[in-house]
């Protein structure tokens, strides 16, 4: 398990937890797809990701298993399935190879499939085509990146995944990481890992659930947020559709009562000016026509001469011809069909009766172009999202897009009118969805397995970390057992060697020693001249001499033939009996038996021993052999496991090949030295492991008999550490030169101290050159010679550390700053016996620092005299500089802001001029030049910021009284211009003519409705909605005469008593607030210049909004109350607890006209609180609304006050 990396590790961590996502994926698409299915509603298309995705998944977890078989199963199926499913994607590019079948798989996704089906397959050969493997796995991971990266609209259907918008980032995703995973295949892991599969499966598996279910749940909850802005478009669009065919119905029905009143015989000049105002307002208006009861045509416009010719046809027709007398026989405004115009345009007659006489009627028949209408209806946001109108199987209108077979259908609608039913469609591109729509999809996806596969590998090195602490346990005490095993042999094996040396000697025909060896002293105890010249009889055992004497007769008779060995007896000078072994062989020449006698007294006792031995030759850590003929002839297991090769292979092989060929000449040269009776000691050498690595081996050699005996021991380790060392002690005397940083030691015993060169270098005495102590305390000046005698005495005595700055004359006479740091050093018993340290020259360092001071000081005089304020920030915007006058106009002291963040400090510049001036600044390098105004100190400022590298510098003064004067000149002519294009706006529509036929309208429907027998319930239902609008016209008028009348009838400003006018207004209010039964709570206010009327005008219509916009069956609930009071503003609220509002129409309400209720629930104009606006910003106060529906509703209004006196009283109860 040592040789898996962490790189294979952190890979195969990844192929399991992109396995588990796979099938995770999988489970989910076909648990949506059963759970469709048995809902009876099937969907319109069928997704094969589920059973690719459990392929897919189920072939990576057999690659991570390293299961053969299932590694080539599951590949199979999945090259099978991209080919039996490229067919079926075929459609989608308008090919029917066979018969249509609606997938959402697109055949970008069919090739890739089968191409990582084949990879795979190719992968779990033995030896499998790396190169094919690795151009397959490119060519997957570019088609994943081109649809990651690639608009699906700028690609061509052939290359695409898939067809739905949701899963395309996704499945790109998995491509392109299968495409990866791909390229590892060739390498596989031999099942080293594979036993680590449980150890991560369930933390894998918890953590893909997780992420498959989070994705689900983000793709589903885009999904419904996308219907429901689809619905929500669909709404509006019908909506508007249905208020632009009552509005053209209105319009129609409004000209007919015109012509009507004017009666059917309408000069001509007149028909024309109003029948071209309407087709000048109403773009969509092709023809207006007075027809009879008998279908004769008696006035009749067009826009267009095509149209003229087409009306001549269809007025013949007879479903025309059917309609026209379906709507002449009721008398109500009309609307038709759907008929095809000119140009393929889609045309609809709207007609109104006109009450020629008593029962008898003609129609205004009027055109509309529905195209144009559609158009005009559809200019507005959608979303991305396509609409088209259809009516049966025709389409009416459709926004440009790709066609409707690739569009992803959102909702549909229906809208009956008159004689027609219409279906509006709403849908978006079923591919290529924007770059944003599915990023929290994609990113929860991405990081979930990302974060899966960091904590799998998190639990595979702890596993792994696991088994080997157990292997290295088990080691530990095996490594013990041998090291008591080898300090047995070692003892042993030097006896054995001690002893060892046999006896040489020469025997006469006499039987006479003529020669023997020195081992004899060792033997028998004699030395060999005291057995020379002696027969031998009187040293052997006497009942071992007439064995010993046949043998020896033999011998002799038998020359050239080596005797059997003979082991005999003799007799120890100490009189002890010594057993020795004999080989012997005679020489007629010399007349004598040559003998070598081996001493195996002990061999019997000792075979025991011997095996020992032999034991020991193979199992001790240290590397033996021999050599002879440039061959190995014996090695012991410890040599040939250093070197990765089996025992036997080394045996026989020539001892060359595996030293490093630039070590080759060295060895040859040894050997020489070996053949000349030389013994190599210590020698180093580079040697070839068997998987081509080199080693590091220390060898002792020696030649006895052509063989040459070597023992040797692998350093490689030792040499790395050297090498190591070598590092680390050229770093240190670089940092010594650069960092003028020295060592020193003082001996306690002798007082001798030592210095490193560069503590000499820093004296200016020569290297190696060291005072002694006293003469050392010299070299400091009389103002820190005394400070570092007490430091060091201090360390002697009580062993404390010191840190000392102190300038040292040296023996150049140079001053210098130095840096002196001294410990005690201790024995193993706890006594000191030296002090040790570093010394530096700090001379630079505090030149510099000195230096830095008096710029900081000259520089801080500078800013101090400039009458701008100024202050820099660092790249990280924190202050680090402010002067006096910052301070002044600011209001806060320097200390208060000094390495604060600016926009911690002042939040409230975040978003403003300040923060987007700054950031551009500091950005691009540039000055910048603006003005702007800092809210909170109410200051107007001219600002200057100046970028550099350390941050920016920023000059600014206060133009307050400058500003102040520009916004009141520009106020007054704003305020002029505004009430004069208003008091010509009032006067063309409140005029008398406005005013006077409304009266006459209302004055003839009241007389009217005194006479009810005249009419039947439908003309008294007429009457009363026609006296309805009168009134709500009449109102409106007013309002509006009331909005012209805030900027021209005006009182002048005087001191008013709000709570004064709150309480008339109350009064005013009394029975609304009974009818009501309303809650009102009125705090003290304070005191205000304004014009009383306009004031009134406000709170009356703040209040009574509060009560009319109520909830129902809630009690309302009203507050009056003063807030933020300040020296120069003070803020009036009132707050309810009625039917709110939504907040995005928060500015929206107090423009003219706009009303966020309907007439049914709530009446009104919607001006009043315009009104409300204008008055308020006359009196230079700003107001501002806050809601939300069910809620309530607060309305602010912040008034500049002028010497208030700001009481708070004690809320007080109205009735």
């Amino acid at each position: 398990m040592t040789e898996v990396s962490n790189r294979q590790a952190m890979a195969w961590c990844l192929v399991v937890a992109l396995g588990l996502c796979l099938i995770g994926h999988g489970i989910v698409q076909l648990a949506i797809l059963t759970a469709d299915l048995l809902s009876g509603t099937p969907p319109s298309m069928y997704t094969p990701g589920g059973p690719l995705a459990l392929l897919a998944g189920g072939l990576l977890l057999a690659m991570a298993l390293d299961s053969l078989r299932l590694w080539r199963v599951f590949a199979v199926l999945l090259l099978i399935s991209g080919i039996l499913l490229l067919p079926l994607t075929l459609p989608q590019l308008g090919l029917y190879v066979l018969p249509a079948f609606s997938i959402t798989t697109l055949p970008g996704l069919a090739v890739l499939v089968a191409l990582l089906g084949a990879g795979a397959l190719l992968g779990s050969f033995e030896k499998p085509p790396r190169g094919l493997i690795h151009t397959l796995a490119l060519t997957v991971v570019a088609g994943g990146l081109a649809n990651l990266v690639i608009p699906g609209t700028a690609l061509p259907d052939w290359a695409g995944l898939t067809t739905v918008p949701s899963l395309e980032s996704a499945t790109a995703i998995f491509v392109v990481l299968f495409g990866i995973v791909l390229t590892m295949t060739p390498a596989r892991n031999d099942n080293r890992l594979a036993m680590y599969f449980r150890a991560v499966l369930w933390l894998g598996v918890v953590g893909i659930t997780m992420t498959v279910i989070g994705w689900q749940a983000a793709r589903d909850s885009h999904r419904d947020e996308l219907e429901q802005r689809a619905d929500l478009v669909a709404s509006r669009f019908m909506e508007s559709i249905q208020n632009f065919y009552t509005s053209e119905l209105a319009t129609i029905a409004r000209m007919a009562e015109r012509v009507e009143a004017l009666g059917v015989g309408i000069p001509g000049v007149l028909w024309r000016q109003e029948v071209n105002s309407y087709f000048r307002d109403m773009t969509h208006l092709e023809m207006i026509a007075i027809v009879d009861h008998r279908m004769g045509i008696q006035r009749l416009e067009a826009e267009d001469l095509a149209v003229r010719l087409w009306l001549g046809k269809t007025f013949d027709s007879d479903r025309f011809r059917d309609w026209f007398h379906h709507e002449h026989a009721e008398p109500e405004p009309h609307t038709s069909a759907l008929y095809t115009g000119p140009d393929d345009r889609n045309l609809m007659f709207f007609s109104v009766p006109i009450e020629v006489s008593d029962g008898r009627y003609w129609t205004l028949l009027a055109l509309v172009d529905a195209d144009t209408a559609l158009q005009w209806l559809a200019q507005r946001q959608t979303g991305g999202m396509r609409l088209t109108v259809t009516s049966g199987d025709r389409t009416l209108w459709g926004q440009p897009g790709s066609p409707s077979d690739e569009q992803q259908v959102l909702t549909r609608k229906d809208l009956n009118l008159h004689h027609d039913s219409w279906t509006l469609t709403v849908s978006r591109p079923s591919r290529g969805a924007l770059p944003g729509d599915y990023l929290l999809e994609t990113l929860i996806l991405v990081g979930g397995l990302a974060l899966t596969t960091l904590i799998m590998i998190s639990r595979l090195f702890g596993a792994i970390a696991t088994a080997h602490n157990r292997q290295l346990k088990y080691s530990n005490a095996e490594l013990e057992h041998y090291l008591v095993r080898e300090k047995f042999l070692r003892e042993t094996n030097k006896r054995i060697v001690d002893f060892s040396s046999d006896l040489l000697c020469t025997i006469d025909r006499d039987g006479f020693f003529r020669f023997v060896s020195p081992a004899s002293r060792r033997i028998l105890g004699y030395a060999p001249e005291e057995l020379e010249d002696r027969p031998v009889r009187e040293f052997v055992y006497e009942g071992d001499w007439e064995v010993s004497q046949q043998a020896a007769e033999r011998q002799i008779k038998q020359e050239a033939i080596e005797a059997p060995q003979l082991r005999n007896r003799y007799r120890h000078r100490d009189g002890h009996l010594v057993t020795l072994d004999w080989k012997a062989r005679f020489s007629s020449e010399e007349g004598a038996l040559f003998c070598v006698g081996r001493d195996v007294t002990l061999e019997l006792e000792a075979e025991e021993l011997a095996r020992q031995r032999e034991a020991f030759f193979s199992l001790t850590p240290e590397m033996f052999c021999i050599v002879t003929d440039n061959h190995f002839i014996e090695v012991n297991q410890a040599f040939a496991s250093t070197l990765g090769y089996p025992r036997g292979e080394l045996i026989g092989r020539p001892y060359l090949q595996i030293v490093h060929e630039d070590y080759r000449d060295v060895i040859t040269n040894a050997v020489a030295e070996l053949m000349r009776g030389q013994k190599i000691y210590e020698l180093e050498t580079q040697v070839l492991h068997r998987n081509g690595q080199t080693r590091w081996l220390r060898f002792n050699a020696a030649m006895h008999d052509d063989r040459i005996y070597c023992s040797a021991r692998d350093i490689t380790q030792e040499k790395e550490v050297q090498r190591a060392l070598r590092e680390k002690d050229h770093l240190l005397t670089m940092a010594e030169q650069m960092g003028r940083l020295g060592g020193w030691v003082l001996d306690l015993e002798s007082g001798q101290p030592a210095w490193s060169t560069a503590v000499s270098q820093i004296h200016d005495l020569p290297a190696g050159e060291v005072p002694p102590f006293d003469e050392a305390l010299g070299y400091y000046t009389s103002d820190y010679r005394e400070k570092v005698e007490e430091a060091v005495g201090r360390a002697k005595e009580l062993g404390l550390p010191f840190d000392i700055e102190a300038q040292i004359i040296t023996a150049k006479g140079r001053l210098r700053w130095v840096r002196l740091i001294g410990q005690a050093v201790r024995n193993d018993n706890g006594e000191m016996i030296a002090l040790q340290g570093a010394f530096q020259d700090i001379t630079e360092s505090k030149e510099a620092s000195e230096e830095v001071r008096r710029l900081a000081e000259r520089q801080a005089t500078i800013f101090e005299s400039i009458t701008d304020a100024f202050f820099t920030v660092d790249r990280e915007w924190r202050v680090s500089l402010v002067n006096r006058r910052t301070e002044e106009l600011i209001g806060i002291t320097r200390e208060e802001v000094l390495g604060q963040c600016l926009w911690d400090l002042y939040p409230e510049m975040l978003d403003t001029e300040f923060e987007r001036q700054y950031r551009a600044a500091m950005a691009s390098g540039e000055t910048a030049s603006f003005e702007a105004y800092f809210e909170p100190r109410d200051l107007w400022c001219e600002v200057k910021a100046y970028p550099s590298e350390e941050g920016l510098a920023v000059y600014f003064r206060s133009i307050n009284e400058r500003r102040q004067a520009e916004q009141q000149r520009d106020a007054f002519m704003a305020e002029l211009k505004r009430s004069n294009r208003e008091l010509q706006d009032f006067a063309f529509v409140a005029s008398h003519d406005l005013q006077e036929p409304l009266r006459k309208i209302q004055t003839f429907s009241d007389r009217l409705l005194h006479n009810p027998g005249h009419f039947d319930e439908r003309e008294q239902d007429y009457l009363k909605r026609m006296q309805s609008a009168a009134h709500r016209m009449q109102t409106l008028i007013l309002d509006l005469l009331s909005y012209s009348r805030v900027s021209t009838r005006t009182e002048p400003f005087q001191r008013l008593d709000l709570n004064r006018i709150v309480d008339e207004v109350l009064q005013d209010l009394d029975s609304a607030i009974a009818e009501s039964d309303a809650q009102m709570e009125v705090a003290e206010l304070p005191g205000l210049t304004g014009d009383p009327s306009q004031i009134r005008q406000v709170i009356q219509n703040l209040l009574s909004n509060a009560i009319k916009f109520r909830q129902a069956g809630v009690q309302p609930h009203i507050r009056v109350y003063p807030e933020r009071l300040t020296d120069t503003s003070w803020t009036l609220v009132v707050e309810d607890n009625g039917a709110g509002f939504d907040p995005k129409y928060a500015e929206r309400m107090f423009q003219p006209f706009q009303r966020l209720h309907s007439r049914k629930d709530y009446a009104g104009t919607g001006i009043g609180l315009a009104i409300v606006r204008k008055i308020v910003e006359r009196h230079h106060g700003e107001i501002s609304a806050e809601g939300r529906p069910g809620e309530g509703a607060t309305f602010r209004i912040r008034f500049l006050t002028q010497n208030s006196q700001h009481q708070a009283g004690e809320r007080r109860q109205v009735p």
